[in-house]
């Protein structure tokens, strides 16, 4: 009976022990203008590259944060520019790449270049402070230092939740 006790004892130590450990997350980071914004992967649909064969189709009379529609395998999905929601400038003669996410319904967010899949463990994370006056500072949760930049994570609960969605 000792030996059940002993084995429960251990599991439970190691347990403990898992629970200590730091969280990771994992994010696609990409660039709009000289903004790098950072993607949950648990929300990635796909990255879907803007050329001749796959056009992005501007739309008269919308708000100007949208930059369109794209046609993926003959579903029609509305492309989002975070700079312009943000109010930061963006030439967006560049756009090269639309990072389709997915929470209630599919949306593009338009870049101009996409890096890689970054693992970040919590405590790298970066509280933003910089952004609390700004109307839509719900839609950045974060941001974490890579290379020489500065990422800010995306907040897809808040983007979705956000006036700019609804």
């Amino acid at each position: 009976m000792s030996n059940v006790k002993q084995i429960i004892q251990s599991l439970l130590k190691n347990e403990a022990s898992i629970t200590k450990q730091e969280r990771i997350f994992t994010y696609l980071v990409a660039t709009e203008g000289e903004q790098h914004f950072a993607i949950p992967i648990d929300y990635l649909v796909e990255v879907f590259e803007i050329n001749e064969n796959n056009p992005l189709i501007s739309l008269p009379l919308v708000e100007e944060y949208i930059r369109g529609i794209v046609n993926v395998r003959g579903e029609i999905i509305p492309a989002l520019s975070l700079n312009t929601i943000l109010g930061l400038t963006c030439d967006h003669s560049k756009i090269h790449y639309i990072i389709i996410i997915q929470k209630e319904f599919k949306l593009g967010l338009t870049f101009h270049h996409v890096s890689d899949l970054y693992q970040i463990e919590e405590s790298k994370l970066k509280p933003i402070y910089h952004l609390r006056e700004h109307q839509h500072h719900d839609i950045i949760a974060a941001e974490f230092d890579i290379d020489a930049h500065v990422a800010q994570v995306l907040d897809i609960e808040g983007l979705y939740e956000s006036s700019v969605v609804k």
